[in-house]
């Protein structure tokens, strides 16, 4: 009966989400609709991708980029044509649906050598290129020249409609010799292997990898990748006579300093030296883990785990740098931290706090808004925010966590093969740029990263300093901890309940973490006994954890990051 039901469900969103498409005619209906978040930046991005590629057009659609949204919409044929992703869980849940387009034969491309245009044959994304070049070659003999995104956007309507018509209509091959073809046919298998090149994993930082690539197929591109820090305000710190942290430094240094930058202000409030911190980060810096390296079990019951979540409640309860549980829903009640964390470390009701370069957005638009109303007012140009960037600490290791916002393929779309050309976009210098400057994170591909005309925005010379860090420190940046073998509802809210009581004292941590290692590895075992199919992945992997357990004892495992990121996905380290 309930099955039933729940066809009927769908069913009836899918109609009234095809009803809503169809209403939603105007002149932008033939264009690629991107479901993803309404960042101001997106505007930005939309422009340079009209830019790069003026036969097609963009739009965003904010109000359907939940998952559950974009399964429905797209397995009844009026989903978007791409949308954004993040995580394992994310990617493996549009996989299974069967609305993931597969870059690998894409991507592949590349490195099998010797392509022909005979390969290519009947391919759509080839054909593509081939039209757009035949578009750009038509409109060089009529010298029609395609206005900036910017003064497109500045024409009337109707002058706007009648250029687009012109730049976008299609050119028929007898419009051509048969050499001008071959010559624009040659054209685009040279353009096919470059986006080849560009979409390709291996050019990704390996944190990206998890959110992109699900049993060995690649279905994603990122849209950026992140990672978080050490931000701090250098005016607390000089106030409070304590050096800006530099370089590399431990959790006892951390300590030491965030003592110093924990008092009570002259208005009564307090302010502490940290804001917060994420306690499986230090687990990592301790040396422990999750899972062992084929996730057939959770290890979060080690002593290094029980040190770090020490260390951490430590800086709550024993040192008061950090604001517990208490103190926090406190400070809300007041209506002090009421803004997020975003706001509450801008109103300095802390010295630090552990942050991504998205921030600085939001960061900047405060000091821009601030600076124009002393210029209004007359008054000396002094922004309130001062802010520094240090490497999270490290104990025995440097360990970071992290992840990516990628982009994926409907694969139900009739533009699926134009929505690969925005994932080229994603790829593209211009985009990368964009996201550094616009400190939207920073962009996927390594090699857009590596220079200061890369990742520092001219208008923000304060920032340049540390700029380089947000690339440096990515080089020990891990995806969250996962198994193929938990669901990640379940994996989560396993950790939440055991981690609430350590969080409230109500267990010691070698306890909870005891008890949440417990479960976890005994939802596996559920998992397994329900699942014939994924008892079989799970006992291969295990042969491969026996493998990887006798070359530890003998000393001979020690894989790159690379090589265990590519290994989690289902790829062959060995092809990296």
């Amino acid at each position: 009966m309930m099955r039933f039901v729940f066809l009927s469900l769908f069913g009836a969103c899918a109609a009234l989400a095809l009803v809503a498409r169809s209403l939603h005619q105007d002149e932008h209906h033939s264009a690629l609709i991107w479901a993803t978040d309404a960042n101001p930046v997106r505007t930005e991005q939309m422009l340079l991708f009209r830019r790069a590629y003026p036969e097609l057009d963009i739009d965003i659609d904010p109000a359907n980029s939940a998952r559950q949204k974009i399964i429905v919409q797209s397995i009844g044929g009026v989903g978007p044509d791409c949308y954004d992703s993040g995580g394992t869980a994310n990617l493996a849940a549009y996989v299974q649906a069967g609305i993931a387009k597969n870059l690998s034969p894409i991507v592949d491309l590349h490195r099998r050598g010797n392509v022909s245009l005979e390969d290519l044959k009947g391919d759509p994304v080839f054909r593509q290129l081939f039209e757009i070049e035949k578009q750009r070659r038509e409109r060089e003999r009529e010298g029609i020249k395609v206005p900036s995104a910017e003064a497109l956007t500045d024409l009337s309507l109707d002058r706007r409609q009648l250029l687009l018509a012109q730049i976008r209509r299609p050119v028929p091959d007898s419009a051509f010799s048969a050499a001008e073809l071959k010559q624009l046919r040659q054209r685009s298998l040279q353009r096919m292997l470059e986006l080849s090149t560009r979409l390709d994993y291996r050019r990704v930082w390996p944190v990206a990898w998890s959110a992109m690539i699900f049993e060995g197929k690649q279905y994603a591109f990122p849209c950026n990748v992140w990672m978080t820090m050490i931000v701090f305000h250098k005016d607390v710190f000089a106030e409070r006579g304590v050096p800006y942290p530099k370089g590399d430094w431990s959790w006892n240094q951390f300590l030491t300093v965030a003592k110093k930058l924990t008092y009570t202000r002259p208005d009564g409030e307090k302010v502490f030296g940290i804001l917060s911190l994420d306690w499986r980060e230090l687990v990592g810096c301790w040396g422990g883990e999750c899972f062992n390296e084929t996730a057939t079990k959770c290890l979060l019951d080690s002593p290094e785990a029980v040190a770090a979540v020490q260390f951490y409640l430590d800086l709550q309860y024993k040192h008061h740098v950090m604001p517990t549980p208490a103190e926090v829903a406190s400070m809300s009640a007041q209506g002090g931290w009421g803004g997020g964390a975003i706001n509450q470390f801008a109103a300095k009701y802390c010295a630090m706090t552990r942050f991504g370069r998205y921030g600085f957005i939001n960061w900047r638009l405060m000091n821009d808004q601030a600076i124009q109303k002393q210029r209004e007012s007359g008054q000396p140009i002094d922004p309130p925010l001062k802010l520094g960037v240090a490497p999270q600490p490290y104990q025995v290791r440097k360990y970071y966590l992290g992840g990516s916002r990628v982009a994926i393929i409907n694969a139900n779309s009739p533009r699926a093969d134009q929505a690969v050309l925005f994932l080229d976009f994603l790829g593209g210098k211009e985009y990368g740029r964009q996201i550094n400057w616009s400190a939207d994170c920073v962009p996927g591909p390594i090699e857009l990263t590596r220079t200061k005309a890369q990742m520092s925005n001219p208008t923000y010379p304060e920032e340049h300093e540390y700029d380089p860090l947000w690339r440096t420190e990515l080089d020990y940046c891990c995806p969250f901890p996962f198994s193929p073998f938990l669901t990640p509802f379940q994996l989560e809210e396993i950790q939440r309940y055991h981690w609430d009581l350590i969080y409230v004292q109500r267990v010691t941590p070698q306890e909870g973490l005891a008890a949440m290692a417990f479960e976890i590895n005994a939802q596996i075992e559920k998992n397994l006994a329900k699942d014939p199919r994924l008892a079989a992945k799970y006992h291969k992997a295990l042969a491969r954890q026996k493998e990887i357990d006798r070359l530890k004892q003998a000393g001979r495992f020690k894989p790159t990051l690379r090589e265990q990121s590519a290994e989690l996905v289902g790829l062959d380290p060995g092809a990296l």
